[in-house]
C-alpha cells in the first residue's frame, strides 16, 4: 500500500492544486507554512515570467539584464524544490526529536532554518524583478507585476517568521542575510504599492 501524500514530501510539487489545497487544510504535520510560503513564491516567479513574456524583449532585457532573466527562468522551479525541502526538513526534525541523537536534532534544526532562509533570499530576487517590471514592463500587465511583487514579499515575511522561530533568540550570522532579504522585499513591495498603473485593462 502506498503512503498518503503527506508522508511523501517529495510528491508535494506534483500534487494537483485542489489536492494540495485540501492537504494543507488537514491536521497533518506537512505541508505547513514553510511549504505554503515556498509554493506562493513559485507562483510569484511564474507571474514574473508571464510579464516578461508579454513585454518587449528589448524592454525586459533592459530592465533586468540577461543574466537576471536567465536566473529568473529557474526561480519558479527552485521555489517548488524549496517547498519539498521544507516538508522533508520538518519531517526529519520530528523524527530526530522522537528518536534521534543530540547531533541529529541539531542537524535537523539547522535544515529547518536554512530552507526558509533560502525562500527569503529567492523571494528578494523575485520581488525586486517584479517591481522593475511593474515600472518598465508591459503597462497592461502592471497589476500582474504588482501581485508578483506583493506575493513574493509575503512569502518572505512568512518564511522569515519560521527562521526567527527556529533560531529562538540566539545570535546567528544568518540573521544578517535574513535582514537583507526582508529589506529588499519590503522596499519592492512598498514601491509597487506606491506606483500607478500606466495602462488600462485590455488584451495582453
Amino acid at each position: 500500500m502506498s503512503a498518503p501524500p503527506h508522508d511523501r514530501p517529495g510528491d508535494l510539487p506534483h500534487l494537483p492544486l485542489d489536492e494540495l489545497i485540501d492537504l494543507v487544510g488537514r491536521r497533518t504535520p506537512t505541508p505547513g507554512g514553510g511549504a505554503v510560503a515556498a509554493i506562493s513564491l513559485s507562483m510569484a516567479a511564474s507571474l514574473v515570467q508571464m510579464v516578461i513574456a508579454y513585454s518587449d524583449a528589448e524592454a525586459g532585457g533592459e530592465a533586468l539584464g540577461e543574466t537576471r532573466l536567465v536566473r529568473l527562468r529557474a526561480a519558479g522551479g527552485e521555489a517548488l524544490a524549496l517547498a519539498r525541502r521544507d516538508a522533508e526538513a520538518y519531517a526529519a526534525y520530528r523524527a530526530a526529536h522522537r528518536a534521534g541523537t543530540p547531533e541529529a536534532r541539531r542537524a535537523a534544526l539547522e535544515a529547518a532554518i536554512d530552507v526558509p532562509l533560502a525562500v527569503c533570499a529567492l523571494a528578494a530576487e523575485v520581488a525586486e524583478a517584479a517591481t522593475r517590471l511593474a515600472a518598465e514592463g508591459n503597462p497592461r500587465l502592471h497589476a500582474d507585476a504588482v501581485i508578483a511583487s506583493q506575493l513574493a514579499a509575503a512569502a518572505a515575511e512568512g518564511a522569515a517568521a519560521l527562521v526567527l522561530s527556529n533560531l529562538a533568540g540566539r545570535v546567528d550570522a544568518r540573521r544578517e542575510r535574513l535582514d537583507r532579504a526582508l529589506s529588499t522585499c519590503r522596499s519592492a513591495a512598498a514601491a509597487t504599492r506606491a506606483g500607478q498603473p500606466s495602462g488600462g485593462p485590455g488584451d495582453r
